[in-house]
Formats: structure tokens, sequence, C-alpha cells
């Protein structure tokens, strides 16, 4: 079945609600066996959507769905849990709510040239400002939140065979893109834009998800461009998927351009589940706080599942190729942290072909009990700049966040079996070109 959502009583005057019609069209595809709904040139105000299995949600050239500003608009997906943290990050984070997500759905997607308009400078006090110690922002600001804000913008949940496909995403108050728990994936052609004074606004959060693909995305995103993650099971909601497989793993990441606040390319935080198997090919970095940002740690957050803790992800066969990088804080970045337990560990990375101009310097550090180990670096090139350093003492544990600086071209730290070859590096007079502490096995490091 192939419909036009104005056939169901959408009408995209900017003003009245489309929910309920978009709603209905979804609905009735689906149950006649799937097909492609259609959104024609116009801008049609909605709140939450679900997609369904076998419905292609078509986006015409001109079309827009603008999100809501009534928090009545929008539903949970889950709605047995709590998805609403407040005091976090001064403000409301919220796990749930979605503008347009799928849940235990096959064959489903987005497509078009149209927008996706998440309007998330409603959710905002655009006229008050908190620094950001954090991240690299606009004169270092960031606005404050209102009392509520929704969740992603766009979630597909335990769901395969998802395509999303060639539309803009503009304004994401919290992530843009979520993929949880999901299998085949493919992502093409989006733009992705993000105002750099929102929070937590990742351009593509992938987290417990397997075969993924990313290619030829435009992305710049307040928080990370695009992210990995790992999460244990069961997580509320999703207790009775019928995927057993609960690692992010299997992930390509080619031919796209980014730019953030924060990293261009994350990989890991806490979660007990492996991250694995991950390719990142010909990308283009154009700004960023870190281009590429290993983080494996254990401990609660939040963020994560409600009152979870982590022992750390083990995050391995990591492959970086042909990846330009200018404008950026920091290079090359991987934290295996003192919190880690049993579970968690870094190594067996490969970097070739990186050309990275960088403020700040790069660094492999990991602790007694987790060194980081087997990382390869071939003909790679790392130019840092120099800037003010904030600590001239490093720290015995690094910090997760980049909220010190320090003046060296690479620090590899407790570390295990690193080579590097064919590799350059250029650093300022005043800063050490390496560091290297507690380490066995590093060979051709340059200097």
């Amino acid at each position: 079945m192939n419909c036009d959502v104005r056939e169901f009583g959408a009408r995209g005057d900017g003003l009245s609600s489309a929910t309920a019609a978009i709603q209905h069209a979804i609905d009735r595809c689906h149950e006649s066996g799937g097909g492609a709904v259609r959104v024609p040139p116009g801008c049609f105000r909605i709140g939450t959507l679900e997609l369904r299995s076998g419905v292609m949600l078509e986006l015409e050239p001109g079309a827009a769905l603008l999100a809501s500003e009534d928090p009545g608009d929008y539903r949970k997906s889950f709605p047995e849990q709590d998805s609403l943290v407040t005091g976090i990050y001064d403000g409301p984070f919220n796990r749930d709510q979605r503008l347009i997500f799928a849940k235990g759905a096959k064959r489903c997607g987005i497509c078009g040239h149209g927008v996706i308009d998440a309007n998330g400078g409603a959710f905002y006090r655009r006229d008050a400002f908190r620094v950001s110690p954090n991240k690299w922002k606009p004169e270092g600001r960031e606005y404050l939140l209102k009392a509520w804000r929704p969740g992603p913008a766009i979630g597909m949940l335990d769901s395969e065979g998802v395509v999303l496909e060639d539309f803009t995403l503009l304004d994401a108050p919290m992530f843009g893109v979520e993929l949880l728990h999901c299998r085949d994936v493919r992502i093409s052609g989006l733009e992705i834009s993000s105002d750099f004074r929102f929070h937590n606004s990742d351009g593509i959060n992938v987290k417990a998800s397997q075969d993924v693909s990313i290619t030829c995305c435009r992305i710049a995103s307040e928080d990370d461009a695009v992210c990995f993650y790992s999460d244990r099971k069961p997580m509320p909601g999703l207790e009775d998927s019928v995927n057993p497989d609960w690692s992010c793993s299997r992930i390509t990441v080619e031919k796209c351009r980014l730019r953030s606040a924060c990293s261009a390319v994350r990989i890991g935080y806490m979660g007990d589940e492996p991250i694995r198997d991950l390719s990142f090919r010909d990308l283009t970095v154009a700004a960023a706080q870190t281009v590429v940002d290993v983080l494996c740690c254990g401990g609660e957050s939040p963020c994560c599942v409600p009152g979870a803790r982590y022992a750390g992800p083990r995050i391995e066969e990591a492959r970086f190729s042909g990846i330009r990088a200018n404008d950026v804080k920091w290079g090359i970045t991987v934290n295996a942290h003192s919190s880690l337990g049993a579970t968690g560990s870094v190594g067996d990375f490969r970097f070739e072909r990186m050309a990275i101009r960088s403020v700040y310097g790069n660094y492999l550090s990991g602790t007694a009990a987790h060194p980081v180990t087997g990382m390869r670096f071939r003909e790679c090139a790392f130019h840092v700049a120099g800037g003010p350093v904030s600590s001239p003492q490093l720290p015995e544990q690094l910090p997760l966040f980049k909220s010190m600086t320090f003046g060296f071209g690479w620090l590899v730290r407790h570390a295990r079996d690193i080579r590097f070859e064919d590799c350059q590096l250029h650093t300022p007079e005043n800063f050490a070109p390496v560091i290297m502490e507690h380490c066995g096995g590093i060979s051709g490091i340059p200097c």
C-alpha cells in the first residue's frame, strides 16, 4: 500500500497538528502489508509518531515535519519506565518520549529529501547561558534548559532491517538518531545539524546494535557526531527481546563529514557487553573537541540503565583509515579508567593514513590492572599547534572528559605492544614530544 498523508486528513499548514492523521496512515499501511507513507511538500506539525513493520515514511522534497513544543504531544516508548532524570547537567535528561520511533519493528524507516525539524530551540532558555568546561563550544557557553525537553528525535528500538536515508534532521534537543539494540541498519546521505549550545545533542548514537552502516552523511552536532556504546541486559522495556546479542559490533562508518563540540567519533563509556569490529574509512573532521575518543570505564551513570553498575566494556578490533582532521582541540585519546572491573579492556586498534592537526596532543592511557594493548599506527601525521596548559603535572588518572589540558604531543602510559610505522609528529618547543610511563613493547614512536 502506498498513500499520501493528506488522504488521512493531515494538513501541511504548520499550525494544526498532523500527528493523528500521519499515525493513522502509518497504521493502515502496516495493516495492509506494508508500503510507503508519503509526506508531500508543506509543514506538518507533529508530536510522537510510531513507525511500524514494513512501512517506509517518505519525505518528498519540500516536506517538513515540525516538532511540537507541547510536552503533551509526546508519549513514552517504554511506558513502564521513568524516562526523565532531573538534576543531571543542571537540567532534565530524557531517555524516552521520542519524536519518531519504531519498537520491535522489521523493514521500516524514513527516506526522502525532506526535513525533520526537531525544534530544539523551543526547549532551551536561549537568553541564559552557563559555562561548559568539558566541550569546545562558541565562547565556551551553552544554553540553560527549560523544565522539560523531549528525548531522542529519532529512535529505532529493538528493530531490524532499518533504513534512514537522504533526509535532513535539524536541531534535535537531545540525541538526533538513536539506535538501541537494533540489527541490520543502513544510514546513508543524512544531513544532521544541531546548535552547538544545546546539551547531549549527539548526531548518531548507537547502543548495543549490530550490522550497522553509516555512509555519506554530513553531521554537525553539539555532542558526539557518531558514538558507540554497549549496555548490560536486561534493559528496562526490552527484557523480552528475541535478540540475544547485546554487543555493539560490525559497524562501518565511511565517507562522512563530521563537526562536533565534543568527539567526532566516540567509542565506549560504561556497559558490560563488548564493543568490537568497527571500521571507519575516509572521514573528514572539519572541527571537533576530539577526533577519536575511546572511553572505557565502570561504575554507575544515570544516563544508562537506572541504578545499574558496570564493570566496563571490552573494546577491540577497531580500524581507522583515511581520516583527515583540522581545527580540533585533541587528536586520538584512549582512556582505560581505574573504575574498570574484570570485563573491561581496550586493545587491537589499527590507525592508517591519519592526518590530524590539533591544538593539544594524543594519548593512550591505561592502568596497571588494565593496560591499553595492541595499537598500530601506520603512515600517520600528527601536528600539534600547542595552547595554554592548565596542568603542568600529569595526574595519576587522566580525567574521562576534557576539563584539563596538558603539554605533550603523545602520552603513552600503562600500555603494551604499541607500534608506530612511518609516522610523523610536530610539537611546539614548549611541549614534550613524547611521554612514556609504565610501558612495554613500544616501537617506532615519532619524536
